[in-house]
């Protein structure tokens, strides 16, 4: 768990999180559920992760439109293959009834590309379309100006 108390500290914890996961073999995307009220801090989380993949594109919550994709700028190439992530995708559910208006997006096949980082907010709507190495990320608003962040790789209990 992390305390914050200014935006720049939340970046930072986020870039932190992003060199954590860069590195690891995977064969499928990173799936990243964040929970937390409104205010809490999961868009400026999604802020700095976008930052620290080198992202110039304002992120906002995509609230209206479900999902936005956001191409990380050209990335040096190791042995011909792209290295790290090549797009930061970035869904909001909170205005979503039914689980199931996450799959007209092709949700399954953006989980496929190990190339994809998708990050979810109010990721509770859609439980159970998460995959089981889904990493959850859960903020608390404390006060005016402390958030709360607590980074966890294990399955929720449903």
């Amino acid at each position: 768990m992390v305390l914050t108390h200014t935006l720049d500290e939340t970046y930072a914890v986020a870039a932190d999180f992003v060199k954590e996961i860069k590195g690891k073999k995977r064969a499928t995307a990173v799936v990243v559920a964040l929970y937390g009220e409104l205010g809490s801090g999961k868009t400026s989380f999604v802020q700095g992760i976008a930052k620290a993949l080198g992202i110039t594109e304002t992120i906002i919550s995509p609230t209206f439109i479900l999902l936005k994709k956001y191409k990380r700028p050209d990335l040096k190439e190791q042995g011909g293959k792209r290295s790290g992530f090549g797009e930061l995708i970035h869904i909001d559910l909170y205005r979503i009834e039914d689980e199931k208006e996450l799959l007209h997006f092709r949700f399954d096949e953006l989980m496929k590309d190990p190339k994809n980082i998708i990050c979810i907010e109010w990721a509770e709507k859609a439980e159970t379309l998460l995959p089981k190495d889904t990493i959850r990320i859960y903020f608390k608003h404390v006060s005016e100006d402390e958030r709360e962040i607590m980074i966890s790789e294990k399955r929720k209990a449903t």
